[in-house]
C-alpha cells in the first residue's frame, strides 16, 4: 500500500513535521506558470534539512500544457534540484496526463526502497539477523 499525504489541503499536516519524519519519499509540486511556487518549496526543503530526513525528494513541475504561460525554465528547475539535493524532476500535465504515471512509479519505487533499506539497517544496528526479513509493502509518501 502506498499512502500519500497531501499537505496543501490539510493545515494540520502542514504544521506538524511528524508527517515528514515518517516519509519514505517526498513529492514536492510547483507550477511551471509561477516562479513563486518553486520558491515556496524552500519551506519543505529547510524542514527536511532541519529534521535530518533522508527521504528522497521528487520535484514535480505541473501545468506543462500551459505553454504560453510558462515562467520556469528547465534550467531553473535543474538548478533548484541540484542545489537542494533533489533526486528527480518531472514536468507534468494533469490535463493531458503527461508524465503523471511515470512520476508516481518513481515515487513508489523510492518509497519502497527507502522504507525497506532503512528497516534492514535498523536490524543490523541492533545486531539482529536480516536473513528472514520480510519486505513490507506499506509506505508513506508526501504530496505537497
Amino acid at each position: 500500500m502506498l499512502e500519500v499525504i497531501d499537505t496543501v489541503s490539510s493545515q494540520d499536516e502542514l504544521n506538524n513535521p511528524k508527517w515528514m519524519k515518517e516519509a519514505n519519499a517526498i513529492l514536492l509540486v510547483c507550477s511551471l506558470t509561477s516562479k513563486k511556487s518553486l520558491k515556496g518549496l524552500g519551506y519543505y526543503i529547510n524542514m527536511r534539512k532541519r529534521l535530518e530526513i533522508d527521504a528522497p525528494i521528487i520535484l514535480v513541475a505541473s501545468k506543462l500544457d500551459k505553454v504560453g504561460e510558462r515562467k520556469l525554465t528547465k534550467e531553473e528547475l535543474q538548478e533548484f534540484a541540484i542545489k537542494n539535493n533533489i533526486d528527480h524532476v518531472f514536468e507534468t500535465s494533469a490535463a493531458s496526463n503527461e508524465n503523471v504515471t511515470q512520476t508516481f512509479i518513481v515515487l513508489a519505487r523510492h518509497a519502497f526502497y527507502n522504507y525497506n533499506f532503512a528497516n534492514i539497517w535498523k536490524k543490523i544496528a541492533k545486531g539482529e539477523s536480516v536473513r528472514d526479513t520480510k519486505i513490507d509493502h506499506k509506505n508513506k509518501c508526501i504530496l505537497s
